[in-house]
């Protein structure tokens, strides 16, 4: 469902199914400033994903913030 509603919304996008995945792919793209995290996902889940990303880049977070959400299920009518 992600794929649809952001396919042609930001230059690139990276979709992992796992937090380590996120953590990885955050890791791996010092580029990205935007992350849209469920915080249910296996491996790790989202809160600790984010924590991990703090970790090794906590300036860059804190300052993007990481205090927003979008509740599941998405209204696309609502938030886009």
């Amino acid at each position: 469902m992600f794929e649809a509603v952001f396919k042609n919304t930001f230059k690139q996008n990276f979709y992992v199914e796992t937090g380590q995945q996120a953590i990885d792919a955050y890791r791996d793209n010092p580029e990205i400033d935007l992350v849209l995290m469920d915080v249910k996902m296996p491996v790790k889940n989202g809160y600790t994903a984010i924590r991990e990303i703090r970790k090794f880049n906590e300036e860059k977070s804190i300052e993007a913030g990481c205090n927003e959400y979008i509740a599941k299920p998405i209204n696309i009518k609502l938030h886009f």
